[in-house]
């Protein structure tokens, strides 16, 4: 018998359902990360289908979460002033991206220029 958590009850766990715990556990030591909430979710749903398999467990923590992308911080006084103040605020990541492409444009242009 194994006491579940969420409903303080006991149940009684299977060979199958240990053994898919135990794939989980696995996985996850294999691959040094915890599941995000979206992925426990998931994997919860996979195994009350009984459609948990290695192959579903790989494919759903071998995804890029977010909190594992990269961010870049850009202080708002200091980008801002250098934005005109006719861009509303929701469209300034837009306006510095197409900034940025301008400026490797012109970089690789003058580096052209220069290599003649």
């Amino acid at each position: 018998m194994v006491e579940n958590k969420y409903c303080g009850r006991y149940i009684a766990a299977s060979h199958e359902v240990g053994y898919s715990i135990l794939r989980l556990v696995e996985e996850i030591d294999l691959s040094d990360c915890t599941p995000s909430h979206d992925q426990a979710i998931r994997i919860r749903k996979f195994f009350e289908e009984g459609k948990l398999t290695t192959e579903a467990i790989q494919a759903i923590m071998s995804e890029e979460k977010p909190n594992q992308r990269e961010k870049i911080v850009l202080r708002g006084d200091r980008v801002r002033s250098l934005i005109p103040k006719t861009v509303p605020l929701n469209q300034t990541e837009e306006y510095v991206c197409k900034a940025l492409e301008h400026y490797n444009r012109f970089l690789r242009s003058r580096t052209e220029r220069d290599s003649r």
